[in-house]
């Protein structure tokens, strides 16, 4: 299994979260499709995108090992119909009472009562896969194997352990740097022990999600101690060794090779700084369906190269196939700044907000969203403040950063995955020491002073975090 489009309601994070970072893990690319996200809003913003000139987009990618579905109300019940119901590949998580409507509509095979599990958990998981293996989505060796991953993913809270390494990657103090590295240390050793535990080889078909996994967890935690000037948890050079005698074989590539190939690139560009190598790895891992290596492709040219307009040309790739990706609406936004494309740079910056805005009506927006939304809002700003000139807009991109910035103490989304043991507050406060908000405060006193409103302007000069 290469890909599964995950539909689901933007804002129900808490249980798309926990399923996405553990098929990441195995491995497994997950394209995500939104219940509430109108077609005529994502067919504006790809109408938006710059023309290609060197070469095509790739091709609409529609060939999906599994289709999954998170339904939580009467509403999404009968979109989910309307996309065509259970097909072959489809597999529903049910929540909520709408299903007793529906008893006798419902797949029993194809269902998975969400009412009946602990969410967020292994039971969740198991459930999954379950369900996977009795419609012959992954075959018996791979259900074993991922039920090995499942185990240690949930036993070790793998998704509490990216959140803390990741907002952000320089650690407070030793104290929470040497929790975090034990943490990882804990979950690559429980990987590679399983693999030896189960006697699995190196490049065995049955068993490749948890070889990735096991490879994986060594680059992430190395990554983490790269950031924190650390030694590695593992050499880059035995992560690529693995990976390369994966690679040498044919059925191997055809079941996980882009996974493998843009761990490779990650390895070899973020680790051991080696771009040639990195370049040569982001081209095998572009796939049509990956808008996400395209998207590293096109940062990697941007940081590494300082090549705004090839970078441009991968990432509209990346958001041809994936107009959600706000992250990638971000860096296109940071390519049309240095090419002095101010207008299109407001745009795009703007659909982060377009994007985004379910969950900042709904108070779900995670640390990375709030990053990105308040640095989006702030480069807007400065561009109509300072090139455009036009300061009305402007106060009002500085106006939407603040209340951003605001929403680091609304936002249950921590909340919810530390359930309040102390480590959301401690990401929360670096969250707001990390996005300057006196800087917002200034601009915005400069332009209503600008514009003659002095009230306001005194009223700016006086706030201070």
């Amino acid at each position: 299994m290469r890909v599964i489009r995950f539909t689901y309601d933007s804002v129900q994070v808490e249980i798309s979260i926990f399923v996405l970072l553990y098929f990441r893990m195995n491995g497994i690319y997950v394209f995500e499709r939104f219940f509430n996200f109108e077609d005529s809003v994502r067919n504006r913003m790809i109408a938006a995108l710059p023309e290609l000139k060197k070469s095509k987009a790739p091709e609409q990618y529609d060939e999906y090992d599994m289709e999954l579905y998170l339904l939580t109300k009467e509403e999404e019940y009968q979109a989910f119909k309307g996309y065509g119901g259970y097909s072959e590949k489809a597999i529903v998580f049910a929540i909520g009472t709408w299903q007793d409507d529906h008893i006798d509509e419902l797949n029993e095979k194809k269902t998975i009562d969400g009412r009946k599990i602990a969410m967020q958990s292994r039971q969740e998981l198991n459930a999954l896969l379950n369900c996977m293996k009795s419609n012959n989505l992954i075959s018996l060796q791979t259900y074993a194997a991922m039920s090995e991953t499942a185990s240690i993913y949930d036993k070790n809270k793998v998704p509490q352990i990216f959140f803390l390494s990741k907002y952000f990657y320089v650690a407070e103090s030793d104290k929470v740097f040497l929790g975090v590295r034990r943490s990882y240390m804990d979950v690559a050793k429980a990987l590679f022990g399983a693999l030896t535990r189960l006697n699995c080889e190196w490049g065995e078909v049955s068993s490749l999600n948890l070889q990735y996994a096991a490879l994986y967890m060594a680059y992430e935690g190395n990554l983490y101690c790269l950031r924190n000037k650390k030694p590695f948890l593992y050499t880059p050079e035995s992560i690529i060794t693995v990976c390369e005698h994966i690679l040498l074989k044919r059925e191997t590539r055809m079941v996980l090779g882009e996974s493998f190939y843009l761990l490779l690139a990650e390895v070899y560009g973020d680790l051991l700084k080696n771009a040639n190598s990195a370049y040569k790895y982001y081209i095998e891992a572009c796939q049509d369906y990956s808008a996400y290596a395209y998207f590293k492709k096109g940062t990697y040219l941007l940081d590494v190269e300082g090549d705004y307009a090839g970078a441009q040309e991968y990432l509209v790739k990346s958001l041809l196939i994936y107009p959600n990706y706000y992250r990638a609406w971000h860096i296109l936004g940071i390519c049309f700044v240095n090419l002095e494309k101010w207008e299109e740079a407001v745009e795009a910056f703007g659909n982060l907000e377009v994007i985004l805005r379910p969950r900042i009506k709904n108070n779900m927006l995670r640390p990375m969203e709030i990053e990105y939304l308040f640095k989006a809002m702030n480069q807007s700003g400065d561009i109509l403040f300072f090139k455009i000139q036009d300061a009305i807009r402007a106060i009002e991109q500085y106006l939407a950063a603040e209340e951003i910035w605001e929403k680091i103490d609304k936002t249950q989304f921590m909340n919810m995955l530390y359930q309040n043991d102390g480590k959301e507050t401690l990401i929360k406060g670096r969250l707001k020491r990390e996005l300057n908000i006196n800087r917002v405060y200034e601009r915005l006193a400069e332009l209503y002073r600008q514009i003659g409103d002095m009230d306001k302007s005194k009223e700016y000069e006086r706030k201070d975090a």
